[in-house]
């Protein structure tokens, strides 16, 4: 517990600082993460063919390249890239290279690379972004933290044992609420002190922290899924006290887009 408190004094500040000042700061610490990322995962189902992997690390680097390009349509241009040569590998290094293999490659990139990349979307692409990018991280550690208190507390019926048997029914809907409290707070904020235009009524506010929620609980799930069929406790230890890269945003990967596709509609 004192481990896990003291990086997140650590890394808090660290956070405040990429999501205010954006750009290259942001582009460069999303690349890594995502790297880290794939390399958790590739390991947690023992991925182990090095071309592959170097294969989806360069087009990570890519990808986050043609981001910071500024013309966001090159980034179809890393998906056919993917594309061609993972089917090329497969080809010419058949049969080396198995459809399994490919499954796992392709699923990591989507899951990781396309989704956190979201958080980049939102804080560049989007009107008002450097406001709009803090609702992927109020919905997320809200969620997470109300059901947590909400769930120790007041928790009595489990909700998915088999896949993470401290979850509570009462948990999930005190996550659910705690989100929609907090995106409100976060919208009274917003429009007091005129950060942002009205585009979004308060009751609005709320609603987008509750389906929000859901959203990041079904991603914490999913991450829970993936470590209980691949029988590992945590995807890695290079966050003390957390795990790895992938025990931390494994909410934030289905909160970002979310976020996005939120924020992109409502403008």
């Amino acid at each position: 517990m004192k481990a896990r408190i003291i990086t997140s004094v650590i890394l808090l500040p660290l956070i405040i600082f990429l999501l205010w000042y954006g750009k290259l700061p942001l582009i460069i610490v999303l690349c890594g993460a995502t790297i880290i990322g794939l390399h958790e995962f590739f390991n947690a189902v023992k991925l182990e063919n090095q071309g592959l992997r170097g294969m989806a690390f360069l087009l990570v680097v890519l990808t986050y390249g043609f981001f910071w390009m500024g013309d966001y349509t090159y980034l179809n241009l890393s998906v056919l890239i993917f594309i061609a040569f993972s089917l090329g590998v497969y080809v010419f290094k058949y049969p080396k290279i198995t459809l399994e293999q490919l499954g796992f490659l392709a699923f990591g990139m989507i899951y990781i690379l396309y989704l956190l990349l979201h958080i980049a979307l939102v804080r560049e692409t989007t009107p008002d972004g450097i406001w709009s990018v803090w609702l992927i991280f109020i919905i997320a550690f809200g969620s997470d933290s109300a059901a947590y208190f909400v769930g120790v507390n007041f928790g009595k019926h489990k909700m998915v044992p088999k896949l993470s048997p401290k979850k509570t029914i009462e948990g999930a809907v005190g996550g659910v609420l705690g989100a929609g409290i907090l995106c409100t707070a976060f919208g009274v904020a917003m429009q007091q002190y005129g950060f942002v235009d009205t585009w979004v009524t308060l009751p609005m506010y709320f609603i987008i922290g509750i389906f929000g929620s859901v959203a990041s609980q079904i991603g914490d799930l999913v991450g829970s899924a993936m470590k209980r069929q691949t029988q590992i406790k945590d995807f890695g230890t290079i966050i003390p006290g957390h795990g790895g890269i992938l025990d931390r945003l494994d909410s934030i990967l289905f909160t970002a887009p979310y976020v996005y596709i939120i924020v992109t509609m409502l403008y």
